[in-house]
């Protein structure tokens, strides 16, 4: 069954609002006279980079307006320094970047002062951010998430808005690519999907998502279907009923973006399995799993559905 959700708009959040107490602060940061949101930010000492990055977007002068409310997402310096290694750039590159301000942005709700309890409200859902683009909220537990990153400081008090601390610096999602190529096709020319191709093409799977529909495939490389071991290989392409199970299992009616995906986090989706398996969704760590396999890539987009890479074969319960 294709996942349901909403995407809210501010004035919908703002409706839900739950006021926050002057107890909503987060230890560092509760001491200083309450100041704006740039000024928190700067008092604080842990978000170096993220006001540098303010100032050199200019939108510092933004975020100090006092006539305006804002929520913002504010990644921490750990969070940048994170980034810039996983990226292999510098802070200058950062700071230098056309993209900086649409990052920046990605982090802001303009309009509205959203505490925790008024997202931990809505998760399951995506909100649509001053850039533009949605951001997931959902929940694992009692932990709240922002797409891939937990909330370490919900409710930090401003002048003019409330910041929420997080361990991840938040990128927009990539625009959709105009696909030429179904679902089969991507992975039959992709040297990565050998072995997936060979799979589809065993269970006459190839025809279905070389078809006209509508797909999320959880796509196994080579190398999760080499840690499976070649003999567990080639006994499933000898016995293809079980194997078709297995793909199966690895496919959702409906095309489920990254950022859709990200709102299942602690849910169980049902697939195309015929038993009607389910996959277990869950962050953790910064890391998006599909029954334990990890997602490496997102977003593959095709004319039939949407691919997401992961790193090994989900199997049947």
């Amino acid at each position: 069954m294709r996942p349901i959700y909403k995407t809210f708009s501010v004035a919908l959040l703002a409706t839900t609002l739950i006021a926050c107490s002057d107890d909503d602060t987060v230890s560092g940061l509760a001491d200083a006279p309450v100041g704006n949101i740039v000024e928190v930010a700067e008092d604080n000492g842990s978000f170096t980079t993220l006001v540098a990055a303010l100032q050199a977007s200019g939108l510092d002068a933004v975020l100090a307006d006092e006539t305006r409310d804002f929520t913002v997402f504010a990644p921490t310096d750990a969070a940048f320094a994170a980034l810039l290694t996983d990226l292999g750039i510098s802070a200058a590159d950062l700071l230098a970047s056309p993209d900086l301000t649409d990052i920046l942005l990605y982090h802001v709700i303009v309009g509205a002062e959203i505490n925790a309890a008024a997202a931990t409200a809505i998760a399951g859902n995506t909100v649509t951010m001053e850039n533009g683009d949605d951001l997931a909220l959902s929940l694992s537990n009692t932990e709240l998430f922002v797409n891939l990153s937990g909330i370490s400081g919900p409710n930090v008090d401003a002048s003019n808005g409330i910041i929420h601390v997080i361990d991840t610096v938040l990128l927009p999602p990539a625009e959709a690519a105009n696909p030429t190529e179904t679902i089969y096709q991507l992975a039959s020319g992709n040297a990565d999907f050998s072995t997936l191709t060979a799979a589809l093409d065993a269970t006459g799977l190839n025809n279905t998502l070389n078809a006209a529909g509508d797909f999320t495939v959880f796509a196994p490389t080579d190398a999760a279907f080499d840690a499976l071991g070649a003999g567990v290989v080639a006994g499933l392409l000898g016995d293809l009923p079980t194997l078709e199970k297995i793909l199966l299992k690895h496919v959702v009616d409906g095309s489920v973006d990254s950022v859709t995906a990200f709102t299942l986090n602690g849910s169980n989706v049902t697939t195309l399995n015929p038993d009607g398996e389910t996959v277990e969704i869950a962050i953790d760590s910064g890391k998006f799993t599909v029954d334990g396999a990890q997602v490496t890539t997102f977003d593959i987009t095709a004319t039939n559905g949407v691919i997401h890479v992961i790193d090994a074969v989900i199997t049947l319960d």
